[in-house]
């Protein structure tokens, strides 16, 4: 919501930026901070986001900041949904939505945008966003309450699977696949002889670890956040379709920003839609650091893409003969004839065939040894950022953290220094003087697996955790830092 009145935005916009080629204006008014909503709840799935917001920062010379809202709209499925209610509702002045969702809203314009395997490369979904078809598809959205300020792009989302590369339809054939809520990509699934299952994202974790869920469309980046044990497998070139966005806004913060608050919205959208180049590194980044922890990527030939296409032709040609998307569906594959892809991701042989198969902890059945309930130090936020914590990660896992063993069960809580607990329950196995702990699925620690495996000692009523080995680099200073004292 508003941290200022917005009227004064034009005001605020007075000092010409012409270096940018953006005539906003800055005075000596307060500054105007605007509230964004995005359902994500880490900052690394869509870094795109924060771009956006330290561009019109940037460009308005601290006049506009942009507060962003993770994690927004609750844990219904329809969680997008709300966000845009929220939005036109006045909750929230911006949102930063997935197109998928107007869909299922009754806003088809934008549903060429996440066709299956249309806008596959980020060169294209660049192009695109600049296109004017793609400007007046999103002016639709004020169907629903909402004003559309600008498109954005997003990661392209490939099949994570967990048993094999899916490299043809047949490939998909009775799987279940964990798909975010959109009638259109159901309809893609389906097409492939799948069976779609929008879920929550608690659901999404407990399915994937329990193995009910087979495949989740997703990005690199998902793969890269401890998910390459439970889906090892991505077909690494079939870009189902991107994660694009649109930035959006209630009609009472259009209105007020005006013609020149809206124009810095604008560019700086434009902006981060040049960032093509960002994107594909993200995405090669990616996969080398999901490689190194065990997953494997594929490629499908050309027939095998082809095969894949002619699976999808009745949605290609709804959307072609659409009334409310045939201009878009139009755009789109004609500047998909003269935009040059950028270069296949490149992918070492040493990542391809089999995944590794981790060996299950070994027990010598002591799991006794270090039963107890036991807690670590303090820990500020000062002296997290002075042991090199990025500020979003020190305010993150500040506060204190009590370990409890007791014979093979397992459980983490996380006394919050915002007065919030956090926490999860798992299983440990002792091998000699070593401790593996695995987590569930369903609480605050992640999708699941192992969270560490580290040497240990307990002398009296201390114990000192050594060679300590996570996925999670705060987790070494957390665990390791200082000992944790029994408290029973």
């Amino acid at each position: 919501m508003m941290r200022t009145r917005l009227s004064l935005v034009t005001a605020l916009l007075v000092t010409s930026l012409a270096a940018t080629g953006c005539t906003a204006q800055v005075s000596t008014a307060e500054p105007v901070t605007l509230s964004m909503y995005h359902v994500d709840g880490e900052a690394d799935l869509e870094p795109a986001v924060d771009w956006f917001a330290e561009r019109v920062k940037e460009l308005s010379a601290g006049a506009i900041t942009i507060e962003i809202e993770r994690g927004c709209c609750g844990e219904r499925v329809e969680v997008e949904e709300d966000l845009v209610a929220a939005v036109a509702g006045g909750e929230a002045d911006l949102g930063w939505v997935g197109t998928r969702v107007f869909g299922d809203l009754g806003v088809a314009e934008l549903a060429p945008l996440t066709a299956p395997l249309l806008l596959d490369s980020y060169r294209l979904q660049e192009a695109v966003i600049a296109d004017d078809a793609a400007t007046q598809a999103l002016a639709a959205v004020d169907e629903v309450g909402v004003e559309g300020i600008a498109l954005v792009p997003g990661a392209l989302r490939r099949p994570l699977s967990n048993t094999k590369p899916l490299m043809t339809p047949a490939d998909w054939e009775g799987l279940t696949v964990a798909s975010f809520h959109s009638a259109q990509n159901a309809d893609s699934f389906r097409a492939l002889g799948a069976e779609p299952r929008a879920v929550t994202f608690a659901e999404r974790n407990i399915g994937l670890f329990d193995g009910s869920i087979h495949v989740l469309e997703n990005s690199l980046g998902m793969l890269d956040s401890e998910r390459e044990q439970i889906l090892p497998y991505t077909t690494v070139n079939l870009a189902l379709w991107p994660r694009i966005s649109a930035i959006i806004g209630s009609e009472q913060t259009v209105t007020q920003l005006g013609p020149d608050g809206l124009a810095v919205l604008r560019r700086a959208a434009g902006d981060v839609a040049q960032m093509s180049d960002e994107l594909i590194k993200l995405d090669a980044d990616a996969l080398a650091s999901a490689c190194s922890d065990g997953a494997r990527f594929a490629e499908a030939s050309a027939d095998q893409l082809a095969e894949f296409r002619s699976v999808f032709a009745p949605i290609y040609e709804r959307l072609r003969d659409g009334a409310a998307t045939s201009e878009l569906y139009s755009a789109i594959t004609a500047l998909k004839e003269s935009v040059e892809s950028e270069p296949a991701l490149s992918v070492p042989i040493e990542c391809t065939g089999e995944a590794p198969v981790e060996p299950d902890a070994n027990s010598d059945g002591n799991e006794g040894a270090l039963n107890g309930r036991y807690q670590g130090v303090k820990h500020t936020i000062e002296s997290l950022r002075a042991n090199g914590f990025t500020p979003e990660d020190a305010d993150g896992v500040a506060g204190t953290f009590t370990l409890v063993f007791e014979d093979g069960a397992f459980e983490l809580i996380h006394d919050w220094h915002g007065g919030e607990r956090f926490g999860c329950t798992g299983e440990y196995s002792i091998d000699g003087d070593r401790v593996t702990v695995d987590y569930d699925p369903g609480g605050d620690c992640g999708p699941g697996g192992e969270l560490f495996n580290s040497g240990f000692t307990v002398t009296g009523d201390q114990v000192v955790f050594t060679d300590f080995k996570s996925a999670y680099e705060s987790d070494l200073h957390i665990f390791t830092s200082a000992p944790f004292t029994r408290l029973d």
